[in-house]
């Protein structure tokens, strides 16, 4: 029975020590591994103490460069106050010096409106004005125009009067120089109304000095050398150096080899011959050989 106790006593104090043992390896793993996580507790512990450290000179420093740019930013927007100031001030005084130009320019445009309107009026009298002168000038240009004619017109009866003055002084024309005015049968008259044939008759004496076959041309005209209507031609005469123009009424070719000799030359007007004067001029192509003068009455009830 001893034995039996003794052999319990002994596994159980086997046991016993298994279990405290077991017991002191695990609180031994335990506790080895609570170290471990100690140390790394610790470290990471180590690890953001140095983070918060840095983090704390980082926040310093932000801080310190926030409160230098709030310095910088206040100095700056002091600056920006006084500029905006300033730049407030010379708006007024743009403002004060827009209004019154403004007012200036209304006045200025007040003033150029009446200007414009004088000057629009005077524009309308110098319009006036150009047109009259316009016309008076086109009247003027017209009167010389006229008197440009009138001037070559005189001008040709001048070398008309200075040939037939010329041949006079030379005292060599024809003799018996007549008009015979007839009615269409062949009666003598002296009424306009009635003429039908004018007979021009002349003697070619024996000392003119043109010889051979020729034509003599005959010019009829007013007293103020204008030709009466019905003329066939112009012809060109050359009489002492100077060409004369002459209107052509008749034409008959003579042979002045046969001097003396008395020549007939028959004119019938186209038209009715107004009452008046009229002159009767004779030409050769180189000469001029007399002029005589013939009249033409109204018609009356009695004779």
């Amino acid at each position: 029975m001893n034995y039996k106790q003794t052999n319990t006593a002994t596994i159980w104090l086997a046991v016993l020590s298994l279990l405290l043992l077991g017991s002191s390896l695990y609180y031994w793993n335990k506790t080895s591994n609570l170290t471990k996580e100690k140390y790394r507790t610790e470290l990471r512990a180590d690890s953001l103490f140095s983070v918060k450290l840095t983090l704390e000179r980082d926040i310093q420093q932000i801080s310190n460069d926030l409160n230098a740019q709030l310095t910088d930013a206040a100095v700056r927007n002091d600056k920006l106050e006084a500029q905006m100031e300033s730049v407030q001030n010379r708006l007024q005084a743009k403002n004060k010096l827009l209004s019154s130009l403004r007012r200036q320019t209304i006045a200025d445009n007040s003033r150029l409106q009446q200007q414009l309107t004088q000057l629009e009026d005077v524009r309308n009298n110098l319009q006036s004005e150009l047109v009259q002168l316009k016309a008076q000038n086109q009247q003027v240009l017209a009167d010389n125009t006229g008197l440009k004619h009138t001037m070559a017109s005189l001008a040709d009866k001048t070398n008309v009067l200075n040939t037939e003055l010329m041949a006079t002084k030379a005292l060599v024309t024809v003799d018996n120089f007549r008009v015979d005015i007839r009615k269409p049968n062949s009666k003598l008259t002296a009424k306009a109304r009635k003429a039908k044939q004018l007979q021009i008759s002349f003697k070619l004496p024996s000392t003119w000095k043109t010889e051979g076959v020729e034509p003599i041309y005959v010019s009829i005209t007013d007293l103020k050398n204008n030709p009466v209507d019905g003329a066939l031609h112009t012809e060109t005469i050359h009489v002492s150096n100077s060409a004369l123009q002459i209107p052509v009424h008749a034409v008959k070719t003579v042979d002045f080899s046969t001097n003396p000799q008395t020549v007939t030359i028959d004119y019938e007007p186209m038209h009715t011959v107004a009452a008046g004067v009229y002159k009767v001029k004779l030409y050769t192509k180189n000469n001029y050989l007399g002029a005589t003068e013939f009249g033409l009455r109204n018609s009356f009830w009695f004779f």
